[in-house]
């Protein structure tokens, strides 16, 4: 486990969850070199 990266990717996506009724927003940041998920939020609305 690293605590310093010198670049880290930032993306977002949305998906659905239960019955399609309420659209959520997944937002993670994974470091380039080694590709480890280093942090995730998720919500109904960003």
């Amino acid at each position: 486990r690293r605590f310093h990266y010198e670049t880290l990717e930032v993306d977002e996506f949305w998906t659905y969850a239960g019955n399609k009724g309420k659209k959520y927003w997944v937002i993670y940041a994974c470091g380039r070199e080694g590709g480890e998920i280093v942090a995730c939020v998720w919500g109904s609305g960003i």
